[in-house]
């Protein structure tokens, strides 16, 4: 694994108390969102339970746009939030890119980071540059497929990322095709479920499965998730197919928001 250390910049002060950059280039929360929303909250409660070797290690939020529902999650979670606005990464009009750069490299640099984190890959366009401005490793997750993989020009961005972590074996072995990542560059983070404090009971279940038209013990298959091509739901629909032919008493539930398009309106009608 690529070693991730202390821009030497900030000198000795950091050693006791480390910040950590996230940075959420979407305005909409998604899987994406509550994930990083999971592992800020994880780097807090391990600092508060004493850290490691006493160092403190605080999440800082970098949500892009104004303040929104994504900011407002991570106020709610008692994280600390900043806003920022990003520039189009552009080789036609370069100057709001480079402009929006220089601005968040100041921030980063004033907030002392020791590491930014992406959330996702476009994370790099918005803050890639930055981080090397500021001399700050960046770390990003990779989480999608990319049915529509970016051209080569497109493609410059993806250099300033030190360390890609990746949600599945499979999806770096995907990503390989876009941009090679070597061992020493990748790490597989699967994502964890979120502890469940109670379950319902049995009556609560029934009233549940009765809203949604699944009998009590029919067999419930549910993927929580944007209605977007790069969820690939083409592919788990054609297994539903094949499923119910030989388990009929099976029963898809799907839960996300479905985009204002044709497409949306596809997906969430099949």
């Amino acid at each position: 694994m690529t070693r991730l250390a202390p821009s030497p910049a900030y000198g000795r002060d950091l050693v006791r108390h480390l910040r950590v950059g996230f940075v959420l280039p979407w305005d909409v929360v998604g899987g994406g969102e509550l994930a990083t929303l999971r592992l800020a909250a994880a780097v807090a409660a391990h600092s508060a339970a004493g850290g490691c070797h006493g160092t403190v290690i605080e999440p800082i939020a970098y949500c892009a746009g104004g303040r929104d529902v994504v900011s407002q999650l991570f106020d709610r979670a008692s994280i600390r939030t900043r806003t920022y606005q990003p520039g189009e990464f552009s080789y036609r009009s370069p100057l709001p890119f480079l402009r929006a750069t220089v601005r968040l490299a100041q921030r980063f640099r004033a907030d002392r980071l020791a590491v930014v984190h992406g959330s996702d890959l476009m994370s790099a366009y918005h803050a890639g540059a930055a981080a090397r401005l500021a001399h700050v490793p960046l770390v990003c997750h990779i989480r999608s497929q990319f049915p529509d993989p970016p051209t080569r020009r497109r493609k410059v961005p993806i250099r300033a990322i030190d360390h890609f972590a990746f949600v599945s074996r499979a999806t770096w072995q995907h990503f390989n095709t876009i941009w090679p990542v070597s061992d020493s560059r990748g790490t597989v983070i699967y994502d964890w479920a979120p502890p469940v404090e109670a379950t319902p009971g049995l009556a609560a279940r029934a009233r549940i499965r009765a809203s949604l038209g699944v009998p009590l013990g029919a067999a419930v298959i549910t993927m929580v998730a944007r209605l977007a091509p790069p969820k690939d739901f083409d592919t788990l629909l054609a297994a539903m197919t094949r499923l119910v032919a030989s388990h009929a008493d099976t029963h898809l539930l799907l839960v996300g928001d479905a985009p204002d398009s044709p497409e949306g309106w596809r997906m969430a009608e099949s």
